[in-house]
Parts: C-alpha cells; sequence; structure tokens
C-alpha cells in the first residue's frame, strides 16, 4: 500500500526549510569554522542538507500517483 500523496505546501515548507539550514548564516562574520572531517562544519551540514532534499524529491517521486497526469 502506497503512503498518501504528500501536500504541495507542506512539501515545499520541508524543501525551503532544508535549505535555509544548508546557508551558513548563523555564524559570526570573520569566525573561524570548526573543522569537521576536514572540512569546515557549514560543507557537512550543507551536503547533508541536500542529500536530505534528493532523498525528499526522491520520496515524493515515489509515494505520487503516476497515473494522474502532469
Amino acid at each position: 500500500m502506497k503512503a498518501p500523496r504528500p501536500r504541495g505546501p507542506l512539501l515545499v515548507a520541508a524543501f525551503v526549510a532544508l535549505y535555509a539550514l544548508s546557508i551558513p548564516w548563523y555564524r559570526e562574520p570573520g569566525a573561524v569554522p570548526p573543522i569537521w572531517l576536514g572540512l569546515p562544519d557549514w560543507v557537512i551540514v550543507a551536503t547533508v542538507a541536500h542529500v536530505a532534499v534528493a532523498g525528499l524529491c526522491a520520496w515524493a517521486w515515489l509515494t505520487r500517483d503516476h497515473g494522474e497526469g502532469p
């Protein structure tokens, strides 16, 4: 049984939240970022957020009823 189709506004809000999370605006200007896995922390946060966006896109596509048209 397929999951119910995601609601459009909720899906858009999730995309916006993930992309907003990926922007390193939470840091003071000129602050030295902590290093995680040899990279600045914002690189890891942005990468995780973008992978989550890709996963959300895949989930939305796979749970969509493909017979409903464009």
